[in-house]
Parts: C-alpha cells; structure tokens; sequence
C-alpha cells in the first residue's frame, strides 16, 4: 500500500468527532496504521522514533481533515439538532463551576495515563490483543468521570474540528498543549521503566513497540 492509500486510510479512520469511537477504530485499522487517531499519539511515537517524520505530517494532516470535516458535515446535515445545549457541537470545555485550570489537570492526567497504559499494553505479548478492549474501558470511564472537568478531549483534531464548527476557541489551547505534552511526558516515563530503572514482579518491554504505517 503506498502512502497515497495510507494516507485516504488514515482519513477515513479520523472522519468522526466522536469520543466514544476508539475501540472499533483500533479494531478494524489499528494493524495497518495504528489508529493513532490524535497528534498527540502520532508525535509521541515519532518521539519514541516509531514513525518517521514525513508520515507524522501525513497522520496529522489526515487527523485534522477527518476532525474538521466530519464536525462540518454534522454541522449542515443536523443542524440545530448538533447545536442543542446538550452537544454543543461536541466542544470541548469545563462545565461550571470548573475553570481552564482545572482542564488543564484534567487533559494532562486522563491524556499521561492512557498513553502509558497503552505503551504497557503494546509491549506485552500477553495484553497486546487487549488493547482496544483496555483503551475503550479507559475512554468509557474518562466519560462517566471526567467529562464535566475538561470535556475529555484528548485530542486537539478532534477539538479543532467542533471548536470551528461552533466557532467558539477560548478553551482551544488546552487540548493542543495538555494531551501533548502528558503523552511525551508518559512515552519518558516508559522509556524510563523499560530501562530497567523501577522493578516490576513483571516485565513489560517483551517485544518492541510497532513501528507505523505498516505497508505491506
């Protein structure tokens, strides 16, 4: 498959603002692509020097084109219906009495956490099969528990995307900084762990990290 193809799958695999996606999306292309779905994920493999940086640009670019386009598409096919008080357009932001401090917090912890969680994951060939299982129980209790603290980003495509569709930014910075910067400080702590610095009852670094796209 060339990049051409790689990068129409990668579209495809982000054309949804949902919160709630991630377990089928790593299903059905995580093997291919990764299913990184968010730049923070892409730039925290590059860091871990598990994607190159052309098709870091490339999952980017396809990440912020499927976010935008789909809350464009929601925007003008449901109308009033995506604007209702309740969905908002899906932006993401603290509900009251919350404050961007606290989203701030909040996007670092739930971001540094599933990108752990998921690098342990990757890594062991005992719970690799399970990562879309883990990663979607994780999504699910972000959404039962966090949502009123930042909105559960994550993401700053998906953010972008309902954040132009509502033309609202006030909140916007913090779900490109926060997410980013906890999913690089995770990918550190993992190499620190992998290392051998912490001793664990069991090792978590039995096989490699995949590198991505996966062409053949």
């Amino acid at each position: 498959m060339g990049r051409c193809s790689d990068f129409t799958l990668l579209t495809i695999e982000c054309a949804t603002p949902s919160k709630n996606h991630h377990c089928l999306v790593i299903l059905l292309f995580g093997k291919k692509s990764g299913a990184h779905i968010n730049p923070s994920v892409t730039w925290t493999f590059y860091r871990l020097g598990k994607i190159n940086l052309a098709d870091s640009i490339l999952y980017t670019i396809a990440q912020f084109i499927g976010a935008i386009a789909t809350s464009q598409f929601l925007k003008y096919t449901l109308g009033e219906y995506f604007a209702h008080p309740l969905l908002k357009y899906g932006v993401s932001q603290p509900q009251p009495p919350y404050c961007s401090t606290t989203a701030f917090i909040a996007e670092f912890i739930i971001s540094f956490i599933l990108m752990l969680v998921v690098l342990i994951t990757i890594t062991s060939k005992r719970y690799e099969k399970y990562v879309a299982l883990i990663s979607g129980i994780l999504i699910a209790l972000y959404l039962i528990i966090e949502l009123p603290f930042s909105g559960m980003s994550l993401n700053p495509a998906r953010s972008t995307g309902s954040s132009l569709a509502a033309n609202q930014y006030k909140y916007l910075w913090i779900y490109f900084v926060a997410p980013t910067l906890a999913m690089l400080a995770a990918a550190e702590i993992f190499l620190v762990i992998k290392k051998g610095r912490f001793s664990f009852k069991y090792k978590i670094d039995d096989q490699e990290i995949p590198t991505y796209p996966k062409i053949k």
